[in-house]
């Protein structure tokens, strides 16, 4: 892989294994996504890794990730996404205490919002889950540090 440096993986979901890294040419800090092909359904895989890459690109929201590069190489489809620091929130949570009601509440509007913006485009998510959400999460927390 020439233009991706990848560290260690840090996160695995089926197929999918994910890797931090850096973007050689630009110097960027990156997440990178293996999807392993199922060679018993190649083609269909295929199709539908490419059609989802190019909606994830074509988004325009502050609390989804969009897609930067897709590519082929080792037998796996690739996609490079933007690197969010994360924390899980329970560990957050263990350190600083519960959040408080209104930053728990402003935080459900985030993910509220975003699943909408997708809604209203014609996506269904379908894999909410803890670590997806602590990605989430951790894009608000970081806006509003710097805020």
């Amino acid at each position: 892989m020439d233009r991706y440096e990848l560290q260690e993986p840090f996160f695995t979901s089926g197929p999918s294994t994910f890797f931090r890294g850096t973007n050689r040419v630009l110097g960027s800090e990156v997440v990178v996504r293996r999807l392993e092909i199922d060679r018993s359904r190649e083609a269909d895989q295929r199709a539908t890794f490419y059609r989802e890459q190019r909606h994830m690109a074509a988004l325009r929201h502050p609390h989804i990730q969009k897609t930067l590069d897709v590519f082929e190489e080792d037998g796996a489809l690739w996609s490079v996404h933007p690197y969010v620091p994360i924390r899980p929130t329970d560990e957050v949570v263990d350190e600083r205490g519960p959040f408080a009601v209104a930053d728990a509440a402003r935080m459900a509007a985030h993910v509220a919002d975003a699943l909408s913006y997708l809604h209203e485009r014609g996506f269904v998510h379908g894999r909410v889950t803890p670590e997806r959400l602590d990605a989430l999460l951790a894009g608000v927390r970081r806006a509003k540090e710097v805020a």
